[in-house]
């Protein structure tokens, strides 16, 4: 599959995504990428950057990811560590399916950063072999996304 760097909001964070896909940027809303068609899904990337509370150190961030009720979190080689999610919902009479990753950063013991990336496609879609293998690649991209600045 031939893909594209996106560099979110200047570099802040900077992943792959599929060549043919489509970006687009609100202000306040974050990014949303997708294929130009019908039945596709939609990647969307929202990142915050926050201070630590008084008296609060920021050690590691699999210990942040855990601080916000994260479960099935993975510490990554690079320092950064990952929560990912699924579920199902329904919108406007269409079943959906929601994969979601949440990739942490500790930027130094005040700050921290978490990338929240969200790929919603049809539940019906889900078993296909174009969606699985889509979304193995969404994920070794996110795995793989450098924060800036990087710690590695």
């Amino acid at each position: 599959m031939k893909t594209k760097k996106i560099e979110y909001r200047g570099g802040l964070i900077t992943f792959e995504i599929p060549y043919v896909w489509i970006e687009e940027y609100e202000a306040e809303d974050g990014g949303m990428f997708y294929e130009d068609g019908p039945d596709t899904g939609t990647l969307r990337l929202n990142v915050t950057t926050f201070r630590a509370g008084p008296n609060q150190l920021l050690t590691d961030a699999g210990s942040l990811l855990t601080s916000i009720n994260l479960t099935n979190i993975e510490k990554l080689s690079n320092g950064n560590a990952i929560s990912i999610g699924v579920s199902n919902f329904e919108e406007e009479g269409t079943s959906l399916a929601m994969r979601s990753w949440r990739l942490c950063q500790v930027i130094g013991p005040d700050f921290g950063r978490v990338a929240i990336f969200t790929y919603a496609y049809l539940k019906k879609l889900e078993a296909t072999n174009s969606n699985r293998m889509l979304l193995l690649f969404l994920e070794g991209s996110v795995r793989n996304a450098v924060f800036w600045p990087s710690r590695s």
